[in-house]
């Protein structure tokens, strides 16, 4: 049986999960938190402020909530995304050389999943039509990039930014897409999360537009 990402189970184990995420950051010294993660906190209010996606939300420490920018309570997976970017980020420069999925620990053992929640819906929605791609990153804040037919440099987290690549078929090569990562995010986020972060870059990417 394939393995499966925690955005797909149900069950007492991912309250477990969000419950020890806030353990964790709980524990770190704001200070630091911050300096790792280029998030900003405010002590009176025991809040973090933190850009996702390039707009603004709220890690209410108090309430134990992730706000949104309309401030209503982020839906599931990415309170635990903000709260793991949160307490393990370091304060480390992006390399600049990007790597895929595959190249990651565990990549090769998680790929049918993260091709068919990642993958697949980028290439089934842009691949005849790349330039719509640099439509739909307007919703994401995303700069266009330098590789394929179309693609799109976006703000995941301040030190997390995620690569999507399309290209267009033709008669006798069909259309294909990609998400590539700083080799930096080896250090600074789990296989796992990168495979949540990536199906929900592609899921806000396919409603854009």
């Amino acid at each position: 049986m394939e393995p499966t990402l925690f955005s797909e189970r149900t069950g007492s184990s991912d309250g477990m999960a969000l419950e020890l995420a806030w353990k964790r950051l709980l524990e770190k010294d704001p200070v630091g938190v911050c300096e790792g993660s280029l998030a900003s906190h405010d002590g009176s209010a025991r809040q973090y402020t933190l850009e996702v996606l390039g707009k603004g939300h709220l890690v209410d420490l108090e309430g134990r909530k992730v706000l949104g920018p309309d401030g209503k309570e982020a839906a599931p997976p990415l309170p635990i995304l903000a709260l793991h970017y949160l307490a393990a980020t370091s304060p480390l420069p992006l390399a600049g050389e990007l790597i895929s999925f595959r190249e990651l620990e565990g990549g090769e053992l998680y790929y049918a999943a993260y091709e068919g929640r990642a993958i697949r819906p980028l290439r089934e929605r842009f691949g005849a039509d790349p330039p719509l791609l640099l439509k739909a990153g307007e919703s994401v804040h995303a700069k266009p990039f330098r590789l394929g037919h179309a693609s799109l440099e976006i703000p995941f987290f301040p030190r997390i930014p995620v690569f999507v690549v399309v290209w267009a078929g033709d008669d006798e090569v069909p259309s294909s897409a990609n998400i590539l990562y700083d080799s930096t995010i080896r250090q600074q986020m789990h296989t796992e999360d990168v495979a949540v972060a990536a199906s929900l870059v592609a899921s806000r990417l396919r409603k854009a537009v």
